[in-house]
């Protein structure tokens, strides 16, 4: 019996240990599925390194990381958010034979979609705001207000978390801006993937369109499956929802 795994990667300025919760409901549904989660230079434990500004190298760096992880024999397969959702794209673009299946969430390509859709006018207003926030409990509640249409007791207590997070592993501005610069410009192959994808997307994110993923559905002929209230932040907005879907994905896709 062969070693399933599933890497998964969160988006931008954000580190291996803001899955919180999200990820112990994830790993909690797949029973003898082993998940690998990892930080890019700049996030995370790896705060003090520089971001890289070029998805291949992203790639590069990650792969290295879970080769060390896996055995020859293992199956694999991808949960990526967001900017992870990128950096996937082209991971499964690249090295299709890595993977048995990937599931991107709320994640957008340029020349598929227009920029106000891949990130909203609406949203803009906010970015300035989080930029220009002093202290560490203003950007993350920020941010937050953000990504997340979570409201009460389960909001407040994720400005805690992540405000200790980034205390503990600060994001640089000089960092996040080479994240988004990365971002901006990838534009991925627009051949249909070898490797079967799933497309999730929240269709009230407040950040990205959902309209993002109907294009890349659309272009690849892949499924989409949509959230009708949460945020970019899904995973954590409805943990429950987002594990059936990983859960169902890898499952259908499983030797």
């Amino acid at each position: 019996m062969s070693d399933k795994v599933l890497i998964a990667l969160r988006g931008l300025i954000r580190g291996r240990k803001h899955w919180g919760e999200a990820l112990d409901a994830i790993d909690s549904a797949l029973d003898g599925v082993r998940i690998l989660t990892y930080d890019i230079p700049g996030n995370g434990t790896r705060y003090q390194e520089k971001s890289l500004t070029d998805m291949d190298q992203y790639v590069d760096d990650l792969r290295s990381q879970m080769l060390k992880d896996i055995s020859k024999d293992s199956e694999v397969h991808i949960f990526a958010m967001s900017l992870g959702g990128m950096i996937g794209s082209r991971w499964v673009e690249r090295f299709p034979d890595d993977f048995k299946s990937a599931i991107f969430a709320n994640t957008s390509f340029k020349g598929l979609s227009p920029f106000y859709q891949r990130l909203r006018p609406e949203a803009m207003a906010r970015i300035i705001q989080i930029a220009l926030s002093q202290g560490a409990h203003k950007k993350e509640k920020n941010i937050i207000e953000l990504v997340s249409n979570e409201k009460g007791r389960r909001k407040l207590e994720l400005v805690k978390r992540w405000e200790s997070l980034q205390a503990n592993n600060p994001v640089t501005r000089a960092n996040a801006m080479r994240q988004i610069w990365a971002a901006k410009k990838f534009s991925p192959s627009m051949e249909r993937p070898k490797v079967p994808i799933l497309l999730i997307a929240s269709i009230n994110d407040r950040l990205c369109s959902y309209k993002c993923s109907q294009a890349i559905a659309k272009k690849w002929d892949a499924e989409l499956r949509t959230h009708p209230s949460a945020g970019h932040e899904i995973a954590f907005d409805d943990p429950n929802w987002t594990k059936e879907q990983i859960e169902d994905w890898i499952y259908k896709h499983s030797a």
